[in-house]
């Protein structure tokens, strides 16, 4: 899914597509290099880029434990649901 919103964002005029994290980096380098943006496999790294917003598309028992990490760091997310597994 995060695929589909990196691409997305890279279609918006007055959106910055900093990063895209997976921690696969196969995944998240072919993704990045699709959207001209750079490419993360720990995403915590990602957000200490002072970001505006992220997506979280993660597996659904991530939701949670992503989402906190982004809190912590003030950005303002979008996450996909469920919101958290439990």
């Amino acid at each position: 899914m995060g695929k589909h919103h990196a691409r997305i964002y890279s279609e918006m005029n007055e959106v910055e597509l900093v990063g895209v994290a997976d921690v696969d980096e196969r995944t998240s380098g072919e993704v990045a290099a699709k959207y001209n943006t750079e490419a993360f496999t720990d995403c915590e790294r990602l957000l200490k880029n002072d970001l505006d917003a992220a997506s979280i598309a993660v597996p659904t028992t991530l939701h949670k434990d992503i989402a906190l990490k982004a809190a912590n760091y003030g950005v303002h997310m979008l996450v996909e649901k469920p919101i958290a597994s439990h």
